[in-house]
């Protein structure tokens, strides 16, 4: 099901970031808490909108509806599954998280692994992506 949360933002956070592009992430196949920990986390954020959240079949639907710049994959330790994606979705950025949750790797055109897989530290990965979009 895809999902689109009411945004609830910091009028002083708003100002910080307010120059920056929008991400459109999505949250694929996360566990029920794990993809509200992520929801909540990133909705608050003014430069960040969850498009949706779900399996493979939803997943399809935003890329078809051309939604999705971010995706977070979660339960995933296969980086094949991201290079498929980054194949045929040019420009889209992913983050795999495996299911034990103790590691995550960023995916653009190469692969990079992320020092702490927690909800700021994606935050922080969805901005550095945008901004070197942006340049």
């Amino acid at each position: 099901m895809a999902h689109n949360p009411t945004r609830q933002t910091s009028v002083d956070r708003g100002k910080v970031v307010g120059l920056l592009r929008r991400a459109h992430v999505f949250i694929a196949n996360a566990p029920r808490l794990l993809r509200d920990i992520l929801d909540e986390s990133m909705r608050v954020e003014p430069d960040i909108d969850v498009v949706g959240w779900g399996g493979d079949a939803e997943l399809a639907v935003a890329f078809d509806r051309g939604q999705v710049d971010f995706v977070i994959l979660c339960d995933e330790a296969d980086p094949l599954t991201a290079c498929k994606l980054l194949s045929s979705h040019p420009g889209l950025k992913v983050v795999t998280i495996p299911a034990d949750g103790r590691s995550a790797n960023f995916f653009e055109l190469h692969q990079r692994s992320l020092t702490e897989p927690s909800p700021r530290m994606l935050i922080e990965t969805v901005r550095a992506a945008l901004a070197k979009s942006a340049e």
